[in-house]
């Protein structure tokens, strides 16, 4: 993991009250085009409606302005496990 910390997740809306959320991977991804980017995956649980985990991909870079959040992946349940091996094995694929 990179030496530069993420976003902190507070100021970003992945989380309500009773969700709890976890980072997982994440730091530079810099390109030609924006060499500052970094991209930093959480895993949350959501306990609102019904138990759901969810991937986030959240991208931040001067070029952006604020983080960007991506939704990456929706599973029924609290399946944490499972959502940080998936996200492990997906982050290191190259920026497209």
């Amino acid at each position: 993991m990179s030496e530069r910390l993420p976003v902190a997740p507070a100021t970003i809306p992945l989380c309500g009250p009773d969700d709890s959320i976890e980072l997982i991977a994440g730091g530079s991804r810099a390109t030609a085009r924006e060499p500052d980017r970094y991209e930093w995956v959480f895993a949350a649980v959501h306990r609102g409606i019904g138990t759901w985990t969810h991937l986030y991909l959240v991208v931040e870079s001067g070029r952006r302005g604020r983080p960007e959040i991506h939704l990456r992946l929706v599973l029924r349940g609290d399946r944490l496990e499972e959502a940080r091996r998936r996200a492990v094995a997906d982050w290191w694929r190259p920026v497209g």
